[in-house]
């Protein structure tokens, strides 16, 4: 999936919206999963309850995979406010530590 560039501050605040959904929905898929265990461990729920589950995981890996496309974009476009240029989503980061 490829995100387009964000291209004005409007767009960026409808992400950074979007991305906060999309930690919601993660915490809660999270939450879910936990009370699950919990219930299984008191058995009041079967392990073909906890396997109805299952599709979550999937849920959380591609829900994760958007948020990140998504900071990317977001990042880009802080580069370009910041510094006036926009870095490209793919380079990879560079943390310089100066003494």
């Amino acid at each position: 999936m490829s995100t387009p560039p964000i291209e004005n501050e409007v767009q960026h605040r409808l992400i950074r919206s979007r991305i906060s959904a999309l930690d919601e929905y993660l915490r809660a898929i999270s939450d879910l999963q936990c009370l699950a265990r919990t219930h299984r461990e008191t058995n009041r729920i079967e392990d073909e309850d906890l396997r109805d589950l299952a599709p979550l995981e999937d849920a959380a890996a591609d829900i994760a995979y958007t948020r990140e496309h998504l900071l990317d974009a977001a990042d880009a476009w802080m580069d370009l406010v910041e510094y006036g240029r926009r870095r490209d989503a793919n380079a990879p980061r560079v943390i310089s530590i100066q003494g």
